[in-house]
């Protein structure tokens, strides 16, 4: 590839992240919550809006272009690669850390200028070895039906009545909505890293180190007896996976 193009989000869409996903600070020493960075081979920018330009200023040194978002004549990042590269280079994205509907309009910006948008997952990663954060994997907490109002069991049954036969859920905020459990792995925000499957018949939850993550509450609050297995077969039960099955 030619360029890379990388988000601050994570592969969740949340507005927040947790640390192990901060990926644009670990690149550029850039701590703000809000813009993303195109790197090339010889030249590297980032982008961020009005909130952040002193504190960007300050924060990136001189291997960085500081893109002010909003201000006139700041192109966008595909108007900035059309500049900087030629016809039919490659410009490398993680699809997992952008949603359906940026990925497109991303690629179409970059096909208008004869560049292509290539799927390349983990360039970050693969460079980020040292002093990385660790993936979260903090217990869950059980909310109680008096706060949540219904049980998991009664969402679930509405979330079926949509009439599609899966239902996928990758959004942080609804997994713990549906569920009732909240989470610590995003600093402030009571969520756990996690994707769920609905199906007619079976519901599958996807978390990362669940062995931790569940507590003999949460098992007896998702129906699963303390091997991780269903306890009542005659009652609902959630299946819990490990998150890398997930894809």
């Amino acid at each position: 590839i030619h360029a890379l193009f990388v988000p601050m989000d994570d592969a969740h869409q949340s507005e927040y992240v947790s640390d192990y996903d901060k990926r644009v600070q670990f690149l550029s020493g850039f701590h703000g919550s809000a813009g993303y960075a195109v790197v090339l081979a010889n030249k590297a920018a980032l982008w961020t809006d009005g909130r952040y330009f002193l504190q960007a200023e300050s924060e990136l040194d001189c291997n960085w272009i500081l893109m002010k978002q909003g201000l006139p004549d700041v192109p966008s990042a595909s108007g900035w690669l059309a500049e900087q590269l030629n016809d039919g280079d490659r410009v490398g994205a993680d699809p997992s850390t952008l949603s359906y509907d940026s990925w497109v309009s991303f690629e179409e910006d970059l096909t208008s200028s004869n560049l292509i948008l290539e799927q390349k997952k983990d360039m970050v990663d693969k460079i980020w070895t040292t002093g990385r954060p660790n993936i979260p994997d903090n217990p869950l907490l059980v909310l109680d039906t008096t706060f949540s109002g219904k049980t998991w069991q009664d969402k679930v049954k509405e979330v079926r009545t949509d009439n599609a036969e899966i239902v996928v859920i990758t959004a942080l905020d609804e997994n713990a909505w549906l569920f009732n459990l909240r989470g610590s792995d995003i600093q402030y925000n009571p969520v756990f890293i996690s994707y769920s499957i609905i199906e007619k018949d079976k519901v599958r939850l996807y978390l990362i180190n669940p062995d931790v993550k569940l507590t003999n509450e949460v098992k007896d609050h998702l129906n699963l007896d303390h091997d991780g297995n269903c306890k009542d077969s005659e009652k609902e039960c959630v299946q819990v996976r490990d998150y890398n099955l997930f894809l």
